[in-house]
Parts: structure tokens; sequence; C-alpha cells
């Protein structure tokens, strides 16, 4: 029988799949995301341009930045749904990685996919991702990569042919640094 080349996993729990979610959501949805920052972003304008003393502009101004600080915190149905479904339990998946496939284990359940079945990979903190569809992906937690976790992401990058991406996030949009700091000296003035 043929031995793991790497072995790994990840627990899914009210932490870890807010955060895949998230991934998922600024690697292949990032149009939702950037409607709710186009929606804070005027909210906060509108606020500043008819004088943040009124109180409508006040209103707007604190509901589009209180939009801007939490839009990543917001889940996508999906990701809400899978949080309710769970109610607060953790599910372990368990993955093993074989010189042409690997395999996905929860329980006794068993799922093969082959290194040509991912259409993209993603790095993002302390976690990877190997995308079968814009939806689906499989989640490691780079910390549990055994052994010698230092090759295993040129190991995956080889066997799909793919390079390692990361999500677009809040902190790479130059316009809200713009705007923080525009919005910044406005406060100050």
């Amino acid at each position: 029988m043929e031995r793991p080349v790497f072995e790994a996993e990840i627990t899914y729990d009210k932490d870890t799949i807010p955060e895949m979610d998230g991934v998922v959501t600024d690697t292949f949805h990032l149009w939702y995301r950037v409607l709710w920052y186009i929606a804070a972003i005027v909210m906060i304008l509108f606020g500043l341009l008819y004088g943040i003393e009124k109180p409508v502009s006040m209103v707007l101004f604190c509901i589009g930045s209180l939009l801007l600080a939490i839009t990543r915190k917001i889940p996508s149905r999906v990701g809400a749904l899978i949080l309710h479904t769970m109610r607060g339990k953790e599910l372990t998946m368990g993955y093993q990685f074989f010189r042409n496939h690997m395999v996905c284990t929860i329980g006794n359940q068993e799922t093969r996919y082959d290194y040509t079945d991912f259409i993209h990979i993603v790095e993002s903190g302390n976690y990877l991702y190997l995308f079968v569809t814009k939806s689906t992906a499989c989640m490691i937690d780079a910390l549990t990569v055994h052994p010698q976790p230092e090759r295993f992401k040129d190991f995956i990058k080889e066997k799909t042919g793919k390079s390692w991406s990361f999500p677009m996030r809040r902190e790479h949009y130059n316009l809200l640094v713009i705007l923080g700091n525009l919005l910044h000296q406005k406060i100050k003035a």
C-alpha cells in the first residue's frame, strides 16, 4: 500500500468556517465585498460632504464607518448557513497527499481528488486552500502538515501546475487607504 508523502488536517469550527468563507469570497466573489465597500464609502462621503455636525450626516458617517470596519466579518449566505447547520460543533478533516492524488477523510468517509482537479491554490495566514470549484475548497492548517512542511507548498505547486496566490483583502485596496487618510485629515481640521 502506498504511503502518503504528506499528511495534514483542519478542524472546522466557529473560527475556521468564517475564515474559509472570507477567503472564498475574497478570491472568487470579490464583487460582494466591493459592493459593501462602495456602500460604506458613499455613506461616509455623504456624511462628510453635507457637514458632520448635522444629525443625518453624522448617522450616515457612522453607519458607513461601521460597514467599512465589519465588511470582512460579514459572512456570505453559504458561510452563515454552514455556521448555523454546525451549531457550534467541530468537524475534523484529515488529508493524505500521495504522489498522484490526495484523500480527504472525515470519520470513515473518504473523498479522493487528483491534483488536476484543483482550479486554484491560495495561501492565507496559517491556512492553505485547494479549490475544487469556485465555492468548494480543501482548507488545510499549514501548521499540521508533516513531514517536512517547508516542502509542502512546492509539492502542491508542482502537482497541480498552479501558482500560489493570496486572497484580495481590505489592506490591499489602495483606495481605502487613501480615503482613510483623507478622513483622518478632515476630522483633524
